[in-house]
């Protein structure tokens, strides 16, 4: 949150064409082939220790299995190799994209620039109208059909007020209901 208000001052750069003095673009080229090594071993770092953290829990339990220690101990191996890999990631990638965004390159060009400015209402209007739309689905019981995980969580719910196979057989909650009163008056039914 603090490097987020420190960057805010410098959000420009992101969205705006930058007009650079005599002689900056080669000297932040010159220093971005300087940094490409350390940006290429931390990233690689990074990666193979997000990678290689669970090593630890592993060995855990094929090495030291009734060992509840080692188990609390390789839980905090995995937290400190994430973090650190995590961390490096970033760091890297925050630095590296800095430099790209001063050089005016990939997704930070200045066509890219002019595309995102064109395109920022119609992102709003999309993102707007699709909220609407989920909000005017979800208040008629139908947003299952537009949201996958909401229509998963309603067959869960279903499930768990009656049968399981209720909700996928496609019975509503009152049909369950009178279902499963039938056959405690009948358990023949």
């Amino acid at each position: 949150i603090i490097n987020g208000l420190h960057g805010k001052r410098f959000e420009y750069l992101e969205e705006e064409r930058i007009d650079t003095a005599y002689g900056v673009d080669s000297i932040v080229k010159d220093r971005r082939e300087k940094y490409r090594q350390t940006y290429a071993v931390q990233l690689v770092t990074g990666i193979v220790l997000c990678v290689l953290c669970v090593i630890p829990i592993f060995a855990a339990v094929w090495i030291f299995a009734d060992n509840e220690a080692a188990g609390i101990v390789s839980t905090a191996a995995l937290l400190v190799m994430l973090a650190v890999g995590v961390m490096l990631i970033v760091r890297s990638g925050v630095i590296w994209d800095g430099f790209r965004i001063l050089l005016q390159e990939g997704e930070h060009s200045i066509e890219q620039k002019e595309e995102d400015r064109k395109n920022q209402n119609l992102s709003t209007i999309y993102w707007c109208s699709a909220t609407a739309l989920y909000l005017a689905l979800s208040d008629r019981g139908m947003a299952q059909d537009m949201d996958p995980v909401a229509g998963h969580r309603r067959g869960v719910r279903d499930r768990d007020r009656g049968r399981p196979g209720d909700a996928a057989a496609g019975l509503s909650r009152r049909e369950t209901f009178v279902r499963l009163r039938t056959e405690e008056k009948d358990p023949a039914a």
